[in-house]
């Protein structure tokens, strides 16, 4: 899978509007305004992969499967469990799904809304958090040393007579 275009999937989806959002886990800073905090907490296979029943040129075969993977969203700051509600409220918008089917994303289900402030020094700041499962492709490349195409050029010798053959054959 590749993360990278996920993640700025997924964060292009959060900040529509001219909202701030961060990656959770990075050291510093944090904003001082209010914003969106992600966090990609949980990958799982889902089914078996589907193996391609034969080698290309090269002897590499194709692996796909699905993943989903659960997004933890969190918004610190004023209104936060309006924020966190409208925001998954908004995956059922056409084009918001859109937007992220052509970022190989799907939508798949969400948890429920969940109010949780936090205290901030001496102050407690608003703060609330929603899970929302996601599901993408997960392509890989078996590099089997298997070909589908072989050419023997040679010589075979039988006791005083010898054959030069070139074979192609095609497998």
């Amino acid at each position: 899978m590749n993360w990278s275009a996920l993640r700025d999937a997924l964060y292009d989806w959060t900040v529509i509007g001219g909202d701030t959002a961060i990656w959770l886990n990075q050291s510093a800073p944090q904003p001082t305004e209010d914003y969106y905090g992600l966090q990609i907490v949980s990958v799982i296979r889902v089914g078996d992969d589907y193996v391609a029943s034969t080698a290309n040129g090269d002897g590499e075969i194709e692996v796909l499967g699905n993943r989903d993977f659960t997004l933890n969203i969190h918004y610190y700051g004023v209104d936060a469990f309006l924020k966190i509600d409208d925001k998954v409220n908004s995956l059922q918008l056409p084009t918001v799904q859109n937007y992220l089917n052509e970022n190989n994303i799907i939508y798949v289900n969400n948890g429920n809304t969940t109010d949780a402030p936090n205290l901030y020094d001496s102050s407690y700041k608003e703060h609330a958090l929603n899970t929302i499962t996601f599901r993408a492709a997960n392509i890989q490349i078996d590099n089997t040393g298997y070909y589908d195409n072989v050419i023997i050029d040679g010589s075979i010798k039988e006791g005083t007579n010898t054959i030069t053959r070139t074979i192609d054959v095609q497998i």
